[in-house]
């Protein structure tokens, strides 16, 4: 224990001092930001899973609890990814299209809430703004083009200039469709935007050439990466465990090992992110996947790896400096 020094009250700078000092001793204690390794975890995992063995993940929040949540990880030592606007129903147009105005009036309820400290702990990793943006299927039979993606990294750096901006689309997807399907702009360059995410499936061809497919692209459009793969629905048959995805299979623990390892030897992740725990939603709460023995192994060996690899940050042009 520090011994305490007598010391004359009737120095009012001595005190100052004593005051400042302490102020960055707390400052200085650690906090989720201290891991050095890639935060490996999956979306929307419950509370008691925190740090058991994962260290990220990706949770919708309402304006009436996100403090709380996120006060929740940060003790539980997680890096987290937030979602803030909810399922597309909510700004989306009559036909299914994107409605750009409708995204902002849903990211404006969070407005006046002071993420920095959060931010600044490590705590929140970055904003996702939008799943699957080039996936037609999902919008109306159109995809969202890049001008207006930047757009909406735009407003919530407005509102958080601190704060990271990502994409669950694949960099790949970004570039081959950034004026509209199939339609690539080799002039685009994001203004606004941090971050997109790459998650293998089995479909997706080779793992290790997607990877340094991705992370090329990544490369190519200054974003930084995050990295994972669809678990439930990504696998090649072999696990014999069916999705609750029609026709598609889970991921054997085999797999988890060979994918895992290849998209995270193959790029320079800021992130490993799985789709998704079972609990969080009533269509997988009763897959019981991750419960399994030889499914908890593997994911135990990719946390300890991805411990071992050099974690990046989550900010654009800084991830390749």
């Amino acid at each position: 224990m520090l011994q305490r020094r007598p010391v004359a009250p009737a120095d009012p700078r001595l005190l100052v001092t004593i005051g400042a000092l302490l102020l960055l001793g707390a400052a200085a204690q650690p906090s989720a930001v201290t891991s050095s390794g890639v935060p490996f975890g999956a979306s929307k995992l419950p509370n008691e899973l925190f740090g058991k063995p994962f260290t990220e993940t990706k949770l919708e929040v309402d304006p009436e609890s996100i403090l709380k949540v996120l006060s929740e990880a940060r003790a539980g030592g997680m890096h987290v990814f937030i979602i803030l606007v909810g399922p597309q129903r909510h700004y989306q147009n009559a036909d299914g299209t994107f409605n750009l105005e409708k995204w902002k009036a849903r990211v404006d309820k969070f407005r006046g809430i002071d993420l920095s400290g959060f931010v600044q702990d490590g705590t929140v990793m970055g904003h996702q703004l939008i799943s699957e943006a080039k996936a037609r299927n999902q919008f109306g039979g159109a995809v969202i083009t890049n001008d207006v993606l930047d757009q909406m990294a735009r407003h919530s750096k407005e509102l958080w200039p601190t704060l990271a901006t990502m994409l669950r689309t694949d960099p790949s997807d970004l570039e081959e469709h950034a004026a509209g399907y199939k339609t690539p702009e080799p002039a685009w360059k994001w203004t606004y935007l941090d971050a997109a995410s790459a998650r293998y499936l089995d479909r997706k061809g080779g793992v290790d050439k997607f990877a340094a497919e991705q992370q090329a692209s990544a490369e190519r459009q200054e974003l930084a990466l995050i990295v994972g793969l669809n678990v439930f629905s990504g696998g090649d048959g072999s696990s014999k465990i069916a999705s609750p995805a029609k026709g598609k299979w889970a991921m054997s623990a085999d797999e988890l090992r060979r994918y895992g390892a290849a998209m995270l030897s193959q790029t320079k992740p800021c992130a490993f992110e799985m789709w998704r725990y079972e609990s969080a939603n009533s269509e997988f709460k009763n897959f019981n996947y991750f419960r399994r023995p030889e499914i908890q192994s593997a994911m135990d060996e990719l946390a300890a790896l991805a411990a071992r690899t050099p974690g990046r940050p989550c900010v654009g042009r800084q991830a390749h400096k």
